[in-house]
């Protein structure tokens, strides 16, 4: 027989999971206490009991999003493999996660009143994705993979910016026909591989 305990966790887990599918799928603004708890059969008293206001639900459902890549990108890290199978998997996990955030998303994030959600929900990417980026950009360096006059801080604030809600959202905005999936694995492909097909441009000196 299932505990209270148990039960309440698994109470929690529902509303969180129904929630998350909301948000992504059609952005922060569109969720509301009392349709999710009808669609959950629940009451809305049930869901503040578990998620006091709003906000405290839709950052849950951000931090649940960021952590489930985190532990994503951890397990990549314990296969002890090469820099390039490392970056292989890498970009397959962001392609996992990226397809969950729906067009909708990302315009809802991008606006005034989603503000704070879109600031907390990028500073802990951004913690999270240093972390592995720091430890992949590293190995591929003493594999002689990854160049080593370029920083990995300088390849690690690259990536951030370019893969950035902002960014992408902009893009968005001006590409018709575009995703944000597709958006983010070209962004991924030019830090990796470049835009120049062929160039004998020479290099700066300093």
């Amino acid at each position: 027989m299932k505990s209270t305990t148990d039960t309440k966790e698994a109470e929690a887990e529902r509303i969180l999971k129904a929630a998350r599918q909301q948000v992504f799928k059609h952005g922060a603004r569109t969720l509301q206490l009392d349709k999710l708890a009808a669609k959950l059969s629940l009451s809305v008293k049930t869901i503040y009991a578990h998620y006091r206001a709003k906000p405290l639900l839709v950052t849950a459902v951000l931090r649940d999003k960021m952590m489930e890549m985190d532990s994503d990108l951890e397990v990549i890290h314990s296969k002890h493999i090469t820099f390039a199978e490392s970056m292989r998997m890498m970009r397959e996990v962001l392609h996992k996660h990226s397809l969950e955030y729906s067009e909708k998303y990302m315009r809802d994030m991008l606006l005034k009143g989603n503000a704070g959600y879109f600031e907390w929900m990028r500073n802990l990417r951004e913690e999270i994705l240093t972390r592995h980026l720091t430890e992949f950009f590293e190995l591929g360096q003493r594999e002689g993979a990854v160049r080593n006059d370029i920083s990995v801080t300088t390849f690690n604030e690259l990536y951030l910016s370019m893969t950035n809600g902002i960014l992408i959202g902009r893009i968005l905005r001006k590409t018709k026909g575009s995703n944000v999936n597709a958006v983010h694995s070209e962004l991924f492909t030019m830090l990796l591989e470049g835009v120049l097909v062929r160039c004998d441009c020479g290099s700066v000196k300093s």
